[in-house]
């Protein structure tokens, strides 16, 4: 534009008197910038209308809807198979069944079968074999290990709070209390709630409070006390971007925080309908909450409260003191002396004060407040409400309309206002009454990805107009109906997936449906999944006979080599990742994780090969067998062990090859079976579920 004539400055002429008249008023006013409108609301234009024609925004297609073919068991299987028959692909048929106790075992358990588990499955002649075994995997406690891991992927669990807050080992209660109310089978509707208001229901337990982890874990930075308040508000209103996002993304499979500085683009969510959600963030504050009975729980929240006023002060003081001389440092410096024995006196009177502490949330109106020139805080109000307004263009310091707390006017158009505290229960129950229907379906799409491999919906978290097509909106249809028909059983829904031909389908390959379908959209054979890290790294403590199945406590280190626990109780750090999940695609605790990405590198590979833990494992292996034996028989005792099958006889005849040529190349005999082992652990049959 430089170059155009028309629009170099500064332009010819000179201005009006008009011009100048009105450049005059305005620098004698001190040349202010002009201040957005809060009266001011800008049209919506989103077609709430077409919004809602959306397919993953409508009602449930129910089964009664659907044609089921003939002589097939499962309605799963009916679904998928007249899928198949219109497409022209053929199945592949039922897999080996030392092959299906492995893949259920590791998709339920996360770990492997023993051999003896195996060889009694496989002899076992009573019609209902199967089913029993699948009860009883769904019965073990490693079930809710194995699945609430899934769950903490999309909670971005961390064990690693942030330094600053007053107690930081406390984030293991919420793991352990996901795996429990899976173990439980907590109903899933149940299990959002607990999630989002569990202290503000009256009939659960106080252990339950452990539930609030998902939103008292949520990332939150440090707001020092000598910023600006503006730069404080911004960062307030960028925890609550990230809370909106994580409840959005999972529950919803929505990207709710695009509406953050204007209406969604794609989907039929407004700036408005975001601000009413961030306004229950703004009466709810982070906290660390005494795992005690209600009654006395208030007590020491209390208590808690005024020592935080306490400790202001004192930071206060402390900061001025520092220039302050004379009379008025020894004035501050009693003070500071007098606060902290009010502190000591108020910790050693309140019965309960040191009771564990779990990561929570609380209502409680937050705002920043400038005590002073040089001092900035967070004030919390138990009693307290703040209204919001939109903040427009995102910003904080410009002020739109006002808005109240409710749910989105996609789902709920009469735009009821929620009027208990902060709004926290409302919002349960408004999510699971108004959108039931998105809510199981986000839901099954991720228990049919980790059984399957891949989901229906290829964008887990986003359901809306820009996410994927569902390849089967039927079967989608028709888990969701049976999750909210099972009161929202998520065992009752496993044991539903598992059970179909569909699940048990080999995974050998068809040269027809392999070309007619070659990603397997249509579930024409069961497609091989990698194994996650934890379930790698617990299948190898498994079959070395070492793992540890105690259950729950506090993290530990992955990268000690000793730790023979389960990997999901590895110490995970937002900040700072171990190395041993980094390397093998675990995903960042810094936000809401859909899915696992596909990873292999070839540092991966050397991990296998030079790792401490991989050898330590080998060696434990070797050492438990008797290598007295034949050959034979303990190359068929290592595949049984470590692969769950016989080996064949070509892979016998070269494993007992690779022995005798190493014996007979001066390698020493444990260290030739120790090499053995460590090439079994190294094949991709021991990484895939097949």
């Amino acid at each position: 534009s430089y170059n155009d004539a028309d629009l170099q400055m500064p332009p010819d002429g000179k201005l009006s008197e008009k011009d100048l008249s009105l450049f005059g008023e305005w620098i004698k006013m001190g040349a202010p910038m002009p201040k957005a409108s809060t009266a001011a609301t800008i049209p919506s234009e989103i077609d709430f209308v077409a919004g809602r024609s959306h397919w993953a925004f409508q009602p449930l297609i129910q089964s009664d809807e659907i044609t089921f073919g003939q002589g097939i068991i499962s309605k799963i299987d009916s679904i998928i198979d007249q899928q198949l028959q219109e497409n022209g692909v053929q199945n592949t048929g039922r897999a080996p069944r030392e092959v299906l106790i492995r893949r259920l075992s590791l998709v339920l358990r996360g770990l492997p079968p023993k051999w003896s588990e195996v060889r009694q499955f496989v002899e076992d002649q009573r019609v209902d074999a199967y089913q029993r075994l699948v009860d009883r995997y769904l019965a073990t406690p490693q079930y809710g290990e194995r699945w609430g891991r899934h769950w903490l992927d999309l909670a971005r669990y961390t064990d690693e709070t942030a330094s600053w807050l007053k107690r930081t080992d406390s984030a293991f209660r919420y793991r352990d209390w996901v795996v429990n109310a899976l173990n439980t089978d907590l109903p899933y509707d149940e299990f959002i709630r607990y999630q989002l208001a569990v202290d503000m229901l009256p009939n659960a337990s106080t252990s339950d409070l452990a539930a609030l982890g998902f939103l008292g874990l949520s990332p939150t930075y440090w707001k020092e006390p000598r910023l600006d308040p503006e730069v404080i508000k911004v960062v307030v209103a960028e925890e609550w971007e990230e809370r909106i996002d994580t409840i959005g993304r999972t529950f919803l499979g929505m990207s709710l925080a695009c509406a953050r500085c204007h209406d969604h683009k794609f989907d039929p969510v407004t700036t408005e309908d975001y601000y009413s959600l961030a306004s229950i963030l703004a009466n709810t504050r982070l906290v660390e909450m005494p795992l005690l009975p209600r009654e006395q729980r208030d007590r020491v929240l209390g208590v808690m409260h005024q020592i935080e006023i306490f400790e202001k002060e004192q930071d206060v003081l402390k900061y001025a003191s520092l220039t302050a001389e004379g009379d008025a440092k020894k004035k501050m410096t009693d003070r500071m002396a007098v606060i902290k024995e009010e502190i000591e006196k108020l910790k050693a009177d309140t019965s309960g004060f040191d009771a564990p502490r779990v990561n929570a949330v609380l209502d409680s109106a937050v705002t920043v407040r400038q005590f002073e020139t040089f001092y900035t805080a967070l004030e919390f109000d138990p009693n307290g409400n703040v209204d919001l307004h939109v903040q427009l263009r995102g910003n904080p310091s410009t002020k739109g309309a006002p808005v109240a707390k409710r749910y989105l006017e996609l789902f709920s158009p009469e735009k009821p206002s929620f009027k208990q505290g902060s709004g926290r229960v409302e919002l349960s129950d408004s999510m699971l009454k108004d959108s039931q229907w998105l809510i199981a379906r986000v839901m099954v799409n991720r228990q049919w990805m980790h059984i399957m491999g891949t989901p229906i919906v290829r964008t887990p978290s986003d359901f809306g107009f820009q996410g994927a097509l569902p390849s089967n909106r039927y079967l989608l249809d028709h888990l969701a109906s049976e999750l909210i028909r099972s009161d929202w059983s998520l065992k009752s829904l496993h044991r539903a997936i598992v059970m179909s031909d569909t699940f048990c389908r080999s995974s050998d390959i068809i040269d027809d449906s392999r070309n007619n379908d070659p990603e397997n959209i249509d579930r024409w054979r069961y497609s091989p999944v990698r194994l996650e890290i934890e379930a790698w790294r617990d299948a190898m403590l498994s079959v070395s006979g070492s793992l540890d199945l105690q259950l729950g406590g506090p993290a530990n280190n992955l990268i000690d080599t000793s730790n023979n626990r389960r990997t999901l109780y590895g110490r995970i750090n937002r900040r700072d990742l171990s190395t041993v999940l980094k390397l093998h695609g675990f995903p960042e605790a810094t936000g809401h994780s859909p899915k696992r990405e596909a990873n292999v590198s070839p540092l991966q590979q050397l991990f296998v090969l030079n790792s401490e833990f991989v050898r330590g494992q080998c060696e434990l292996i070797v050492d438990s067998i008797n290598r007295s034996l034949n050959k034979d028989h303990l190359i068929q005792t290592l595949f049984q062990t470590i692969l769950c099958r016989n080996a064949t006889d070509d892979e016998t005849l070269r494993s007992v090859a690779f022995v005798e040529d190493s014996l007979e190349g001066g390698v020493e005999e444990r260290e030739v079976w120790i090499q053995f082992v460590h090439a079994l652990l190294m094949t991709n049959e021991f990484a895939f579920v097949e």
